[in-house]
């Protein structure tokens, strides 16, 4: 039986996931790290690792521009020219590869069973090319010119896509964080949920069918994850897509009346979907977004504790990161969370997610502690960052599997 058949048979209820990046750096060592935490949070299914300094977009990005295939990288910069775009000469899938190889082996990762339990988090078409600019207007793509994303889709993300599908993953997931943008005002009169479908996404529509599809084709779970609070409009049109079977959805807000309101949101959308009984949805429990307005005073009132106390600054800046209730969720509100998501979505239909990466957790200390003056040299700034970071991260994924835990009991 394939995976797809297992979830479509409710043979995979309330099952856990985390979404992706850590806050750590990109090497091979960090690589194994990130995989034993994913692993020992006791997650059911776990994405296999994306990183702060090589993220979702560079590792799909960066190998193209050394394929020559008519994008090309200028300092941190990706610019494309679609008259040159062409098909990469080999795809990437060293990730997926590495992650069952260290599972296999077994040294450090005792879960044997997780080998073919590895989420494949493949970036998708509009997030990639809205990531990148006109070489001759110097223009973010998506806002102006519709056809190199089309064509930037069919071209290039066609032979990403297959690759990763030949490996066979039980999962397959299109992530879209500026999913988000359909709802702004960006192209012309166009404002999703005002006025209704535009042309671009009808467009957008079509090719995301096609690209679940063929995912679908392969008995390989076909699934979505967005990185905002979509409007009732684009909920609709996705829960409606009909080759969609899991969708990752977020709920940033730890506000209690704010998450009640998105969960509204999300039950009327299934509410008007025709497809939305074929839909399990991975909710968001734990928050992984703050702001430098929590970060910088926190770091700063560290600083004036070390030099009052000659306590190490990184366990200070974790001691007052984890009372923060802006930083660390209530573990009650987020198992409150979770019971409510469970009424409407059922166990059969339902899995347990961070809201997103915890990736951002690195650059966020990182910045903080060298734009405030805390941070002595990039160095120590780096250590100091992956440590909260981590920790941090730790703890949201436990706070993630007590709230499972609770509503299967």
């Amino acid at each position: 039986m394939s995976w797809l058949e297992k979830l479509e048979n409710g043979e995979l209820p309330l099952k856990s996931n985390d979404i992706g990046s850590l806050p750590l750096k990109y090497n091979m060592e960090n690589f194994e790290l990130a995989l034993k935490i994913k692993v020992e949070a006791g997650l059911d299914f776990i994405t296999f690792p994306q990183f702060a300094d090589w993220d979702m977009i560079a590792m799909y990005l960066d190998p193209l521009v050394k394929q020559e295939c008519g994008i090309e990288k200028k300092g941190e910069a990706y610019y494309y020219d679609v008259s040159s775009f062409s098909k990469p000469k080999s795809i990437d899938t060293t990730f997926l590869k590495s992650a069952r190889t260290l599972i296999a082996r077994g040294r450090t990762i005792k879960r044997p069973d997780l080998v073919d339990k590895i989420r494949v988090p493949l970036t998708g078409p509009i997030t990639l090319t809205y990531s990148t600019h006109n070489v001759e207007k110097g223009e973010l793509t998506l806002a102006f010119d519709e056809s190199s994303f089309l064509v930037f889709s069919e071209i290039i993300y066609e032979e990403i896509l297959d690759a990763y599908i030949r490996m066979k993953p039980p999962i397959i997931t299109i992530d879209e964080p500026l999913l988000g943008a359909f709802q702004m005002p960006i192209i012309g009169q166009y404002e999703l949920g005002r006025i209704g479908r535009s042309p671009l996404i009808e467009q957008y529509l079509i090719v995301l069918e096609k690209i679940l599809d063929k995912i679908k084709l392969k008995g390989i779970i076909p699934s979505i994850h967005t990185c905002a609070d979509l409007s009732p409009d684009l909920l609709e049109f996705l829960f409606d897509l009909p080759s969609l079977r899991l969708l990752f959805l977020e709920n940033y807000e730890i506000d209690p009346e704010e998450r009640a309101r998105r969960l509204e949101i999300v039950k009327n959308a299934l509410k008007e979907s025709e497809n939305a009984e074929k839909i399990t949805m991975g909710v968001g429990m734990v928050n992984t977004k703050v702001n430098r307005n929590t970060i910088d005073p926190l770091i700063i009132s560290a600083k004036e504790e070390e030099e009052r106390t000659g306590k190490d600054l990184a366990e200070i800046i974790l001691e007052k990161a984890l009372k923060n209730p802006a930083i660390i969720d209530k573990q009650e509100e987020i198992n409150a969370l979770a019971k409510k998501y469970k009424e409407i979505l059922t166990p059969e239909r339902m899995w347990c997610n961070p809201n997103c990466g915890t990736g951002g957790w690195f650059l966020l200390f990182k910045e903080a502690l060298l734009e405030t003056g805390v941070g002595k040299n990039v160095e120590k700034a780096e250590e100091i960052a992956k440590k909260v970071g981590l920790e941090i991260t730790k703890i949201k994924l436990k706070q993630l599997i007590t709230a499972q835990k609770t509503i299967t009991a």
